[in-house]
């Protein structure tokens, strides 16, 4: 984040290393890190042939070329709508890490507390309402294949100690959170906060 806009360039490594992270996690997170991908590379596609660098510029620009239609209604593909869905990955993830850490601050009673039922409420929180038929239904496929804290931990090698994956969570939780924040006023400052639902 620079100010009140973002580096693109910066946005797509941290997008890479994102999927790369997220796709260690099992093959329940493999739709979300494949969605990504293909906005990033929507995101890619755009920002070279507006030859801009920021994200306030390729929206400004997808907008003076008339590629998006008044009330948010998004072209696709775009990097505009590639932005978007990139923006509720990231809350996705922050909503569920900011979970984690809470049970690991003070383990919850009577359940909660697993990454599956985490990830059912960030999706009902951040996402549900944006999702047609086919992706609620490729999400329950996915979430019905999701592993334990535990086994992420094992397999990605996240934190040395509880302390350590704790404030880990908080801090990819809060960088999320402000970048998507900074993202979700562009798009509406610029009325590209599409709110259809997808297939």
């Amino acid at each position: 984040v620079v100010g009140s806009d973002v580096d693109l360039d910066r946005l797509q490594q941290a997008g890479a290393d994102y999927c790369d992270l997220i796709s260690q996690f099992g093959r329940f997170a493999k739709p979300s890190v494949a969605n990504v991908r293909e906005c990033l590379q929507k995101i890619s596609v755009s920002k070279k042939g507006l030859g801009v660098s920021s994200m306030l510029a390729l929206l400004e620009g997808e907008c003076a070329a008339g590629a998006h239609k008044p009330g948010g209604v998004l072209l696709d593909p775009s990097g505009a709508i590639g932005l978007l869905w990139v923006r509720r990955g990231l809350l996705f993830w922050a909503h569920v890490f900011e979970q984690q850490a809470k049970v690991m601050m003070r383990p919850m009673r009577g359940g909660g507390s697993s990454l599956k039922e985490q990830s059912l409420r960030a999706y009902e929180a951040v996402v549900k309402q944006f999702h047609g038929w086919v992706s609620a239904r490729a999400f329950k496929v996915a979430l019905g294949m999701t592993p334990s804290w535990d086994l992420v931990r094992e397999r990605v090698g996240l934190g040395d100690s509880d302390d350590q994956l704790r404030d880990d969570l908080q801090g990819w939780a809060a960088s999320m959170r402000r970048l998507a924040e900074v993202m979700r006023t562009m798009h509406e400052k610029l009325d590209l906060e599409d709110k259809r639902k997808s297939i």
